[in-house]
């Protein structure tokens, strides 16, 4: 069990920090909070915890395998060439496709199941900026 409940922030930030130079910045919980949408920088990505579920139990209760949902939300500039259609979703792509190679199997850390993708929600557009969420499911034996 980790020291820390939610550990597998850091090690995610570290690993999509040290895999994917394409990455301007990558956001964790406490720069998020403080970040202005306006003055992020792009192309990037914000981690952010999606909570967890329950697998099994021992010990009366006391340990159970947990499972964490973690978002990786790639943000890039949503300017689109209007000839060639190319920008955003080009962009997106390569990106997604990093993140993917750099975070599904990889074992965070010992006591840390290889990450999995998971199903995330759609992409958002919001003026100037177009985000593109992937989702990975993380375990550990927790209390």
């Amino acid at each position: 069990m980790p020291a820390d409940h939610l550990a597998a922030e850091a090690l995610i930030v570290a690993r999509l920090q040290a895999q994917v130079p394409a990455l301007t910045r990558v956001y964790g919980l406490g720069e998020l909070a403080q970040l202005d949408e306006a003055s992020q920088t792009v192309p990037s990505a914000h981690v952010i915890y999606q909570g967890e579920s329950f697998e099994g139990e021992a010990g009366r209760g006391a340990k159970q395998k947990v499972l964490q949902t973690w978002l990786v939300v790639i943000a890039i500039d949503s300017a689109v060439d209007p000839v060639t259609g190319s920008g955003a979703r080009a962009s997106a792509g390569s990106l997604m496709s990093q993140v993917i190679t750099a975070l599904a199997g990889y074992e965070l850390a010992t006591g840390f199941r290889p990450c999995k993708r998971v199903n995330a929600p759609a992409p958002a557009y919001a003026g100037q900026f177009a985000y593109f969420p992937l989702a990975f499911e993380v375990g550990f034996i927790g209390g």
